[in-house]
Order: C-alpha cells, then sequence, then structure tokens
C-alpha cells in the first residue's frame, strides 16, 4: 500500500533524497540515469507521485507518466583497454 503524505511531508522527502549518495540507478529517464526512491500520495488530490533522485536534483513525477516514460536501467559493461 502507498503511503500518504502532506506537501510538506514530500517537500522534506525531496530535501533528504537530495543529500542521499548518487548511484544504484534503476530507470533511464530521458537518457538520465535515475534511481526511484519512493511512491507516495500527496495532499488531498490523491495523486500518486514517484520521488527520484538524479545526478544534480530530486524530482517528483506523477507516477503513471513516470511508469510511461521510465525505462529500467541496464548498466553498460565495463570495457578494459589494451596497451
Amino acid at each position: 500500500m502507498v503511503k500518504t503524505i502532506t506537501y510538506q511531508e514530500s517537500v522534506r522527502l525531496a530535501s533528504e533524497i537530495l543529500s542521499q549518495p548518487l548511484g544504484n540507478w534503476t530507470h533511464l529517464l530521458d537518457g538520465k540515469p535515475v534511481r526511484e526512491v519512493e511512491r507516495c500520495i500527496v495532499g488531498k488530490r490523491g495523486y500518486e507521485i514517484v520521488f527520484f533522485r538524479v545526478d544534480d536534483y530530486c524530482g517528483r513525477w506523477i507516477a503513471e507518466q513516470f511508469d510511461k516514460r521510465a525505462k529500467p536501467y541496464v548498466p553498460e559493461p565495463e570495457q578494459l583497454t589494451l596497451f
């Protein structure tokens, strides 16, 4: 079950997410790796929001749009250079 939070709690959550380290990417969104952190219902209107971490910001999208546009992240295989 998705938890319900207030707008003020969503602002606090976004701040906490922004202070988290980078990495552990879960999706690609518009060509950038992102890590989905949490899904919550925010405010009285009851929209399900996905909170995610990108390299330089914390994003919040309506879950339906996030699910349509985000693709699973597949790390590129590491290449070794021969000298």
